[in-house]
């Protein structure tokens, strides 16, 4: 079958994508090869402004494209899309409930006492290393479906999860994944030091009172470097975690390559997190949501590491409930490799009780707009 390449304001419906389409600024596939393109697909990529060329499948005026080469060129196409999830087990769950515990009795240990033992939140750091190295999507699923409400202690071990995953796709050494997973554990433990009233104020802080928390960096990096064997690496990736790459964070308004690569991916994990978690003061984004806000700070964040979390992390496990925007609840059965905010959905119609899927991959104007929490 003949390819063409054409311009992005000359698709037409009808036309079939011979390559994934994605959106430049982040790299992000918007539509698969071998999506058929309609007149809906259209206005979604005039909302993402994806401008340049791209590959179709070609057919002249003497042959137009059956429904079975249409399907013999996605059955090509989804050879390599399905991603296989691991399931969420005892053990799994029983590591992060007991992560959530360490660190919770270590960030209270230490607001009492400056020379904590570092021993038990080391070994969690282990284990949570050791898990991602052997299947990475399993936390990530907990840590996305944010089965525990505290934020002070449960954003420490979700950020530890988020960070060494990251760090794993990239493919650092087992060392560095133990260590950087223990920099997440510990990146906040400054907070102890923030007076109570400016860290649980349960609206908006103050310019002054901003300016109180921010110190809390330097004080997560005084403590952490008393203790012994801990890494420049940790100390750099803990001490610049809020700095951003167009030198608009802080403490030290670095910028680029001056901010350490660590701390670049301790940067996207924590700031992903925040913003997907429920606050007193607001309502947690969906998962999708928050990816959108983090490509929309592509300018502050690493886009290179950016762009390997979104490609990479698992937004809607397999097995959660979902709520769609046409009003429809449905189970997610499959993920995407290329599209992972665009799962499978499998619908059960309340009325005849029978099933059908909906593939938001080739549904771009269908969304989720819930995760049901059970």
């Amino acid at each position: 079958m003949k390819v063409i390449s054409i311009c992005i304001d000359q698709l037409k419906p009808g036309m079939i994508l011979a390559e994934d389409l994605r959106d430049s600024p982040t790299g992000i596939v918007l539509l698969s090869s071998g999506s058929k393109i309609t007149e809906k697909t259209l206005r979604a990529i005039e909302q993402f402004n994806v401008q340049g060329r791209c590959l179709v499948y070609f057919a002249d005026q003497n042959r137009t494209f059956t429904e079975s080469s249409l399907k013999k060129i996605r059955q090509e196409k989804n050879k390599q899309i399905p991603v296989r999830i691991g399931k969420i087990n005892l053990q799994a769950k029983k590591l992060y409930k007991d992560t959530y515990k360490t660190v919770k009795d270590f960030y209270n240990k230490s607001s009492m006492n400056k020379t904590v033992d570092l021993y038990e939140i080391n070994k969690a750091a282990e284990s949570i290393a050791a898990e991602i190295t052997r299947s990475p999507q399993v936390l990530l699923q907990l840590a996305f479906l944010k089965t525990i409400d505290d934020y002070t202690f449960s954003h420490a071990v979700h950020v530890s999860i988020y960070v060494t995953a990251l760090a794993k796709y990239i493919n650092f050494p087992a060392k560095q994944l133990h260590e950087i997973c223990l920099a997440g554990l510990l990146h906040d433990v400054g907070k102890v030091d923030i007076p109570l009233h400016i860290v649980n104020k349960p609206e908006k802080l103050s310019d002054e009172e901003f300016e109180v928390m921010k110190e809390h960096v330097r004080y997560s990096f005084n403590r952490v470097r008393d203790f012994s064997g801990v890494s420049k690496d940790m100390l750099n990736a803990i001490l610049q975690h809020h700095e951003r790459m167009d030198g608009s964070g802080y403490l030290e308004k670095l910028k680029g390559s001056e901010i350490h690569h660590w701390a670049r991916l301790l940067a996207i994990a924590d700031v992903y997190d925040a913003i997907t978690t429920d606050r007193v003061y607001r309502n947690a984004l969906l998962p999708h949501e928050g990816a959108e806000i983090l490509m929309s700070n592509s300018g502050k964040l690493d886009i290179q590491y950016l762009n390997i979390f979104i490609r990479n992390m698992i937004f809607y496990p397999v097995g959660c409930k979902v709520v769609l925007s046409t009003g429809e609840i449905g189970t997610v059965i499959s993920l995407h490799r290329n599209m992972p905010l665009r799962p499978l959905v499998q619908i059960v119609d309340k009325d005849s009780k029978k099933t059908h899927t909906i593939n938001l991959v080739n549904n771009l104007t269908t969304f989720i707009t819930d995760i049901i929490k059970e």
